[in-house]
């Protein structure tokens, strides 16, 4: 696999081969599959040819009559699925690295999704630069300390772009480590993290009657935030809602939505 390392032609505005080094050449090689498919690697792709003709040239036209990508795929494909060594440890350190970026993505999505269903976004208070992944916080005080993190990275673009170019990433690799046979990690942070969050948003329904109706949503002249949190995509919430064990959390959070989590959590005293 030395061969792998001299692959890499160009510095990429769109993926983050920084931060996941040993996938760089293959993620170099398929950026404009991952661009034009969203970010996801489906299963089978690399061995379909008319997939790479979206940039124009026909595959025949291409040294070797197939694009690097669909050479580079079942190199790395083998590398996961063979025996162990030095290059298959560094996948696998960097695809759990991955799954844990992706988990925490669609943690903080949820929460905010959470937040603007209970009238908190924007929140009714400025918040503090202490951080929203304390949530031993009220959700009101989590509310504003999102809001910070959201109004930096959408005013930064040198850390908005790059906190959103790392995650679409690992959506990309965890898609194509799945697709490989791996299992998925117990993403326990974030776990953690949303059970946590979901504690404060029972207590603040229980001591804020009617949150999240029309009377308790904010009279603020100030910008809502662009949506930053829903460019992850389907990936970052498929691992995440996989990766969490209660089903309860599973079926409230991912698949009845924000408003329907507030409700149920409150009557079940989550």
């Amino acid at each position: 696999l030395t061969f792998v390392h001299f692959q890499i032609g160009h510095l990429s505005t769109m993926i983050d081969t920084d931060t996941f080094t040993a996938f760089a050449p293959l993620l170099v090689a398929m950026e404009k599959y991952a661009d034009n498919h969203g970010f996801r690697y489906f299963s089978g792709d690399d061995e379909d040819q008319a997939k790479w003709e979206s940039d124009g040239r026909a595959v025949e036209d291409r040294p070797a009559s197939r694009p690097r990508c669909a050479l580079l795929a079942p190199v790395y494909r083998d590398a996961l699925q063979g025996e162990s060594g030095p290059f298959k440890e560094r996948l696998v350190r960097e695809y759990e690295a991955a799954q844990d970026i992706v988990c925490l993505e669609a943690v903080r999505n949820c929460m905010i999704a959470t937040c603007d269903s209970l009238g908190l976004w924007p929140p009714h208070n400025e918040g503090d630069n202490a951080g929203y992944q304390d949530t031993s916080a009220p959700v009101d005080q989590i509310a504003g300390r999102l809001w910070v993190d959201q109004e930096l990275r959408r005013t930064e673009p040198s850390i908005g772009d790059r906190l959103e170019m790392r995650a679409r990433t690992a959506s990309f690799i965890v898609d194509f480590c799945r697709a490989a046979g791996l299992p998925l990690k117990d993403c326990t942070k974030a776990n953690t993290m949303l059970t946590e969050f979901m504690e404060r948003v029972t207590e603040y329904t229980r001591e804020t009657p009617g949150a999240g109706s029309s009377e308790h949503k904010p009279s603020t002249s100030r910008t809502r935030p662009a949506p930053w949190h829903h460019m992850v995509g389907a990936a970052a919430v498929g691992v995440a809602v996989l990766s969490f064990r209660s089903p309860q959390v599973y079926a409230q959070t991912f698949t009845r939505g924000a408003s329907a989590l507030i409700s149920a959590g409150a009557q079940a005293g989550v």
